[in-house]
């Protein structure tokens, strides 16, 4: 991610909680996590704020992200296989 995206999303997550990140914090925090896709980090923040009444602390925006599930297209997808009820035969779904 680029340190604009970085702070774009970072603001977001500043207002939603109404505390600011200082300059060191944030440097700290871009150094963390520049090596991740912008829409990971958006994500981690989205699912943060559902949950918690306070700012987060970097620790807990990286547990947000380990614990990311993948998204729908990202999963692989799953063979299922029916009875025909005529023939008794399986067949792919």
């Amino acid at each position: 991610m680029t340190q604009d995206e970085f702070l774009s999303s970072t603001s977001k997550l500043e207002e939603a909680f109404n505390k600011q990140l200082n300059d060191t914090q944030l440097e700290f925090w871009f150094n963390e996590l520049n090596r991740l896709e912008i829409s990971k980090y958006k994500r981690a923040i989205g699912e943060y704020v559902k949950k918690n009444k306070s700012m987060a602390s970097l620790s807990e925006i990286l547990r947000e992200i380990n614990n990311l599930k993948p998204l729908n297209d990202d999963a692989p997808e799953v063979e299922t296989k029916t009875q025909c009820d005529t023939c008794h035969r399986y067949r792919s779904r």
